[in-house]
């Protein structure tokens, strides 16, 4: 009989303790930009917030999600992220299942549309996370 070991974080991740969680949402080839980006928005802290991003609006958590994604806009007259059911307010950004079905959406939208899932983090397509120690 043969165990299944279950993944665990690379020695090179900056941000290990949100590695579980991750592949929960994503394929664990992601985890590089993933672990990228949870490092560069937030410093891996859950209780990160920028009051005024770049757009003006306020950014919340490990993705810095900006409170355009739960806020009415011309497509989505609820919110964004209410409309797909998956909080009800910005400050739900601060619950860690939350944010990380929030950031899986607002990729899934990116890919959709874009061709390209990691867009809304500023990433572009030939991005490469240096992943050694």
């Amino acid at each position: 009989m043969s165990v299944e070991l279950s993944p665990v974080a690379p020695p090179w991740s900056k941000c290990p303790q949100w590695f579980d969680t991750a592949i929960r949402f994503w394929p664990a080839s992601q985890w590089p930009i993933i672990d990228h980006i949870l490092h560069r928005e937030s410093r891996c802290l859950v209780d990160a917030f920028n009051p005024k991003d770049t757009n003006g609006k306020p950014s919340y958590s490990l993705f810095q999600v900006n409170a355009f994604w739960c806020s009415p806009v011309e497509f989505y007259a609820g919110g964004f992220l209410q409309e797909k059911r998956i909080l009800s307010t910005c400050d739900d950004l601060f619950d860690v299942e939350k944010q990380f079905a929030a950031a899986r959406a607002i990729y899934v939208e990116g890919l959709t549309r874009h061709g390209y899932g990691w867009r809304s983090w500023g990433l572009r397509p030939t991005f490469k996370p240096e992943t050694v120690l």
